[in-house]
């Protein structure tokens, strides 16, 4: 079966799992694969600005389920990476904050970002991430059947 569609389906996943791939030798590379995978990588982005944000604010953010990122901020605050912390106008709330540790790792992820641009930039020409990239949010905003995104 050659429809577009099944093609779509087809390199959509293997643009997946290869960028995936991308970002794992690349952590491993640089000796961080023990605390970190590809998994959290959005959720340590979005805390790299020294922000503290709940689960839900993360999950909203980043257009996930709760129950996605409550396991992906366990896993970092095991990772010794996240820290819970009250909020400081609201002390029943929790925010999500990189720690010391976290902190220092986020210099890492902007080089593992830098050298994946890079490697990207051999085989795609100037323009093409962004075309890429306002594609995939309109495929990723398409309604589904009950209304929600993709």
């Amino acid at each position: 079966m050659d429809s577009e569609v099944a093609l779509l389906i087809h390199h959509l996943s293997r643009a997946h799992h290869l960028m995936q791939g991308l970002l794992m030798r690349e952590i491993s590379r640089n000796g961080i694969e023990k605390e970190i995978n590809p998994g959290m990588r959005p959720i340590f982005c979005m805390l790299a600005g020294d922000v503290g944000l709940s689960i839900s604010e993360l999950a909203q953010r980043l257009d996930q389920a709760k129950s996605s990122v409550t396991g992906a901020v366990r896993r970092m605050e095991k990772a010794g990476l996240v820290a819970l912390v009250s909020d400081g106008d609201d002390g029943r709330r929790k925010q999500v904050r990189l720690t010391a540790r976290g902190r220092d790792l986020v210099p890492v992820c902007e080089r593992i970002e830098a050298t994946i641009e890079e490697q990207l930039g051999v085989h795609l020409e100037p323009g093409d991430i962004q075309d890429l990239l306002r594609l995939l949010i309109k495929l990723t905003d398409l309604p589904e059947g009950d209304g929600g995104p993709l």
